[in-house]
C-alpha cells in the first residue's frame, strides 16, 4: 500500500450510487435556467428542438410541462408562477426548484 505524502489527501474511486444520473442534472439546471430567464431560455430549448419527451425526470418534466402552460396562457413564466402551476405542493415544489 503506498503512503501519502503529508499534506496530501488520499482520493478513492468509488461510485455513490444515490447522487443523481448526469441526465436529471442536466434536465433540472435546463428547468432552473427556465425559471430564471425564460425568454432567453426557451429560445435555445427551442433551437434545439427540446420538448417533453426530452425529459426523462418526472418531477423535471412537472415543471416543464406547468412552464409550457403557462407560457401558452400568457403567463409570466418564474419560480413562483411554475412551482404553483406544477402537480403537488406548490411550497415544495418552490423549495425543490430554488435548489
Amino acid at each position: 500500500m503506498n503512503k501519502v505524502p503529508d499534506g496530501q489527501a488520499e482520493t478513492t474511486s468509488t461510485v455513490d450510487t444515490n447522487s443523481p444520473k448526469p441526465a436529471i442534472i442536466s434536465e433540472r439546471a435546463l428547468i432552473g435556467a427556465l425559471v430564471q430567464d425564460f425568454d432567453s431560455t426557451i429560445q435555445v430549448c427551442q433551437k434545439e428542438n427540446i420538448s417533453h419527451s426530452s425529459f426523462t425526470d418526472a418531477y423535471a418534466l412537472n415543471a416543464w410541462t406547468a412552464a409550457m402552460r403557462l407560457n401558452e396562457d400568457h403567463k409570466i413564466v418564474d419560480l413562483v408562477t411554475v412551482s404553483e402551476r406544477m402537480t403537488g405542493d406548490p411550497i415544495e415544489n418552490m423549495l425543490s426548484l430554488g435548489e
